[in-house]
């Protein structure tokens, strides 16, 4: 990488030096199938992933009304940034904490009430989460 004459970052792509702030040339990219997916999970169009845990998680809470009870039944995972990554390295609790904090942030269950639904599922369904958290965070995909 080096910098035009006004210190924008560039390119040689093909011969050509090109901008990163530029478009990029026409460039015929062909998509590569979707990774495989643990059993049961399935890839919605807009990229994202769909897992119908095998055993519903129970969540209990108590508010004005007094206790309720509801039951999740399916995980929701979008792919991750760059960001998400550096927060579970970031998170304490060594390897674990990471693939927690990476499931955490796929699925938008975060803090306590992640964790806790984390910690109730069934391993196979946790595992799934973990492997499906592993295509996302795949270079070589």
């Amino acid at each position: 990488m080096s910098m035009d004459d006004f210190g924008a970052p560039t390119i040689n792509y093909g011969g050509q030096t090109i901008g990163l702030d530029q478009a990029a040339p026409d460039i015929e990219v062909e998509q590569a199938p979707r990774p495989k997916l643990p059993k049961g999970a399935m890839w919605n169009a807009d990229g994202t992933v769909m897992l119908p845990l095998r055993h519903p998680v129970k969540q209990e809470s108590s508010g004005p009304g007094g206790n309720v009870e509801s039951h999740i039944r399916v995980l929701q995972f979008s792919p991750l940034t760059g960001a998400d990554v550096m927060r579970a390295q970031a998170a304490k609790g060594g390897m674990g904490g990471s693939m927690n904090g990476l499931i955490q942030a796929s699925t938008g269950l975060v803090g306590f009430i992640g964790e806790d639904v984390l910690k109730r599922m069934d391993a196979r369904d946790y595992l799934a989460a973990a492997a499906i958290v592993g295509v996302f965070t795949d270079p070589g995909q």
